[in-house]
């Protein structure tokens, strides 16, 4: 049950992240094409049926790109949240995806 929610919450913050970071008219679009292409991951749902912990990792990890999408609008709320979603991830499986996360940003 734990990974079916995993799974649900990754895929609505990947339709999150996607929707507000797509251009005001492709927004709908955009968000259930990130969605799909997910989706149609073989491998993603063959492992979703497995109690990791990747699963947890990946809903933070896409929680995390959600909050990032926001940072233009709201950057205190955006920053904190992404912090707290790097929290979750990096208390699931360990340093290897918040790293990933931090490492992409441009610099300032």
């Amino acid at each position: 049950m734990a990974s079916a929610l995993f799974m649900f919450l990754a895929l609505w913050f990947l339709y999150l992240a996607a929707r507000h970071a797509a251009p005001e008219e492709e927004r709908r679009d955009a968000a259930s094409t990130a969605v799909l292409v997910t989706g149609g991951a073989l491998g993603l749902f063959i492992h979703a049926h497995e109690a990791v912990p990747d699963l947890a990792t990946l809903a933070a990890s896409c929680a995390a790109f959600a909050a990032l999408s926001q940072a233009a609008r709201r950057p205190l709320a955006a920053g904190i949240a992404f912090g707290i979603t790097l929290g979750i991830a990096f208390l699931s499986t360990g340093p290897v995806a918040p790293g990933a996360s931090m490492g992409n940003q441009p610099p300032a």
